[in-house]
């Protein structure tokens, strides 16, 4: 697997947390101008990075990964804006299960007061260790 950047920071604390895994390959490279040939790779991936480039920039991106991979490539991507995080919020304070009629905060809520005091602490520095929150990038 071949994981690619354009930043020598990003790709070190990708080696780090590889932990010098075998099947993994670093390379730094620009994503507008891929050193590979037609069809190079089975699989193109690019998750969660094109919502920061500029239009201008994400085209050549994108041809540059069409052109690269045998079939096509897979963009998982999102798009951020305050109608969006207002949405989610209100659907998350009104929507219910089916199941059980309950709101997820109510979940939420009656799943925290049924939980002893010690394990709140617990549970947000498991939380937080799992969203890499711990984590300095500095």
């Amino acid at each position: 697997m071949t994981c690619l950047d354009r930043s020598e920071q990003m790709l070190a604390l990708a080696r780090q947390t590889a932990r010098g895994d075998p099947a993994l390959s670093f390379v730094q490279a620009d994503g507008g101008a891929l050193p590979y040939a037609d069809g190079a790779f089975d699989v193109v991936i690019c998750t969660l990075a094109l919502h920061h480039f500029d239009p201008g920039d994400a085209q050549p991106l994108l041809r540059e990964l069409h052109r690269v991979a045998r079939v096509t490539p897979v963009v998982c991507d999102l798009r951020r804006s305050e109608l969006a995080f207002a949405a989610t919020w209100l659907w998350s304070r009104t929507s219910s299960n089916r199941l059980t009629g309950t709101t997820l905060r109510s979940r939420c809520a009656a799943r925290t007061r049924r939980m002893k005091p010690s394990r709140w602490r617990a549970r947000r520095v498991g939380a937080r260790r799992a969203c890499g929150a711990n984590r300095s990038f500095a």
